[in-house]
């Protein structure tokens, strides 16, 4: 382990690829630990969006130079789910992201999962 320093410059790189990444309009904000979220808008397809990620992703995974002279890198696992016009409210648009991405960590699945309703 490379202790907290080294954890909290990770996190701090990792964020300023986000940013750097983002298009006009977006959105990114940590919501604590290693989670983050994205806001996307005007996006034409949900295959733009997952061409958007990919590249995104990529970005957030190249290797990164500690301070201390190591290079490590990040993976990236994202939940995806979309707002749609008369959508309920943010939260639970939050909580079907949170579900996908919860699947993906337990199941180590493709790094893109869509939240899918249960039946």
């Amino acid at each position: 382990s490379y202790g907290h320093a080294a954890g909290d410059f990770l996190l701090q790189e990792v964020a300023r690829r986000m940013k750097r990444s983002l298009r006009h309009g977006d959105y990114v904000a940590r919501l604590g630990g290693d989670e983050f979220v994205l806001i996307l808008e005007n996006l034409e397809s949900e295959e733009c969006l997952v061409e958007y990620l990919d590249r995104f992703g990529k970005v957030i995974e190249r290797p990164i130079s500690l301070p201390q002279g190591e290079i490590v890198s990040v993976g990236v696992s994202l939940g995806l789910t979309i707002y749609r016009e008369g959508d309920p409210d943010p939260d639970l648009l939050m909580r079907q992201a949170d579900e996908a991405l919860y699947q993906i960590k337990s199941e180590k699945v493709d790094r893109l999962l869509w939240w899918k309703k249960h039946s």
